[in-house]
């Protein structure tokens, strides 16, 4: 009781059993303790449940899961996507009415400290009228989708704002085989920071002296060791034998 309400009084003579072999070895469990600790947290944060935006029976089933795409996406009309406007962001060519990607290495040479935060699929809005497409809008977008995914499975994923972008400026065929038909991914970097090591004080052991804390002595202390006083004196002043 005295040891906790002095805080960091030099404790007397009855602890100078303790060894230094024994100090270490407290050490030694405390750290594998709480490495212990930070494993276990780190793997539970890493192991949070994946959710995809687009399930499997969406992209194999598109046409019958036709209303979940229409409200899953956000649609946005332009006149023209131009490509030069976004050159802070990956982009991916399909071409007209296929899912083919042509070139992937833009994708795969990105670094593995990059995020990614936003999917654009540019298409043309011709015809106007999706019941008019030779292909099936909703078969060409889910086969789109599976293409961008077998490059990276990460893309699909709901923590990631996604639009559909339709280009306006096309009248007939031709004119929209001649605009762009693509992905377009936004990221961001993450730095990483390192944390400072901290060296912890050990215990200084001395069999004469008994165990003392390294630490900047309180007031209190300074006080009780200046006025001599001991475990006894302590002890009356803490527990009189009478109050009167």
């Amino acid at each position: 009781m005295i040891f906790w309400v002095l805080n960091n009084l030099v404790v007397n003579k009855r602890f100078t059993n303790i060894t230094n072999s024994k100090f270490f070895e407290m050490s030694r469990l405390l750290f594998i303790t709480t490495f212990s600790l930070l494993l276990i947290s780190a793997q539970a944060f890493s192991q949070r449940p994946f959710e995809p935006m687009f399930s499997d029976e969406m992209l194999k089933n598109p046409i019958a899961n036709s209303t979940l795409f229409d409200n899953n996406i956000d649609v946005q009309y332009v006149d023209l996507y131009h490509i030069r406007d976004h050159e802070d962001m990956v982009i991916l060519m399909n071409g007209y009415a296929t899912s083919i990607i042509n070139d992937k290495s833009s994708l795969e040479r990105l670094s593995r400290n990059a995020k990614p935060t936003s999917v654009d699929i540019i298409f043309t809005h011709y015809p106007l009228k999706k019941e008019d497409w030779i292909t099936n809008y909703y078969e060409l977008l889910a086969s789109r989708l599976v293409e961008l995914f077998t490059i990276d499975p990460l893309l699909n994923s709901k923590t990631i704002k996604w639009r559909l972008i339709m280009q306006t400026s096309c009248r007939n065929a031709q004119e929209a085989q001649n605009l762009f038909h693509g992905v377009a991914i936004g990221y961001e970097m993450i730095h990483f920071s390192y944390i400072r090591p901290v060296s912890l004080k050990p215990f200084h052991v001395d069999m004469n002296e008994g165990i003392r804390w390294l630490t900047t002595q309180s007031a209190s202390t300074d006080f009780l060791a200046s006025n001599n006083y001991d475990d006894s004196s302590i002890e009356e002043i803490l527990y009189p034998q009478s109050i009167y």
